[in-house]
C-alpha cells in the first residue's frame, strides 16, 4: 500500500486533462493494472512481480506488429518467442517435469 499511494498521486499530477471522461478511464484502467501488479506481488511474491513487471516492459516498448514488410517486424517476433519461452520454461519448471498427459488420457490403454 505504500507503494500504490504515491503512483496515484503521480498519476494525477502527471496526467493530461484535456477531457474529464478520458482522464476517469485512463485513472481506472491505471488502478486495475495497480492492482493487478499488487495482488501479484502478494500473492506469488517478489519473483513472480519482477518477470511481471519485465514481461509487461518488454511487450511495451517492442513493437508488435501484422505487416511482413515492417522493417520491425522481427524485433516484435522475438520479442514474442522470448516471452512465450518464459513461459514455457516457467511451467516446466513448476511441473518439475512431469509428464502433462497421464497414461490413458488420450484413451491409448
Amino acid at each position: 500500500l505504500l507503494w500504490v499511494a504515491p503512483m496515484i498521486v503521480l498519476t494525477l499530477l502527471t496526467a493530461p486533462t484535456y477531457q474529464p471522461a478520458a482522464f476517469t478511464v485512463g485513472l481506472l484502467l491505471y488502478l486495475c493494472v495497480v492492482g493487478l501488479d499488487v495482488l501479484v506481488f502478494a500473492r506469488f511474491g517478489l519473483l513472480a512481480g519482477c518477470v511481471l513487471k519485465f514481461t509487461v516492459i518488454l511487450l511495451r516498448v517492442s513493437p508488435l506488429a501484422t505487416d511482413l514488410g515492417a522493417w520491425y517486424f522481427w524485433q516484435g517476433i522475438w520479442t514474442a518467442l522470448v516471452c512465450l519461452g518464459l513461459a514455457v520454461y516457467a511451467f516446466y519448471t513448476a511441473t518439475g517435469g512431469a509428464k502433462l498427459f497421464k497414461e490413458g488420457f488420450f484413451r491409448d490403454d
